[in-house]
């Protein structure tokens, strides 16, 4: 059962930027990040970019999605932390941010409100792979 969710299914929030463009080394990244967790589900936000190969990862290793899109016309700029806060609130056992920008960084602060842990997916272009929990500060302060 997850502890998290209190589920028997393992689901991961997976977020990144709309421009990051579908490589292999991201795939295999992914995949591995989704086969240490054991996650069953994988929530993302139906758009280009990192949720794209997000639901081609999940699909192709037979897992669930969930999507959760943003409703732009309806909501307008609130739409993207909107739709994050709902991907937080349907409850998963870790989140794996892929590189992006400000809305990657907005679904990490929420997931990381909501007690999710976080872990960042490096790419090569990118610096070392960080992991996350809820934020602690150093000694002494």
């Amino acid at each position: 059962m997850s502890a998290t969710t209190g589920a028997a299914m393992r689901r991961a929030i997976v977020c990144g930027g709309r421009d990051l463009e579908p490589s292999e080394s991201a795939r295999v990244k992914l995949r591995t990040a989704l086969e240490r967790h054991r996650i069953d589900v994988v929530v993302h936000g139906g758009c280009r970019g990192a949720d794209r190969i997000a639901g081609e990862v999940a699909r192709d290793m037979g897992l669930d999605v969930d999507v959760h899109r943003a409703e732009w016309k309806r909501l307008g700029r609130e739409a993207g932390p909107v739709r994050n806060e709902q991907m937080a609130e349907s409850g998963a056992d870790v989140c794996l941010a892929m590189p992006g920008g400000r809305g990657t960084e907005s679904m990490v602060r929420i997931a990381q409100q909501w007690r999710i842990p976080v872990e960042r997916i490096a790419l090569p272009s990118d610096g070392p792979v960080e992991q996350s929990g809820p934020r602690q500060l150093p000694l002494g302060l």
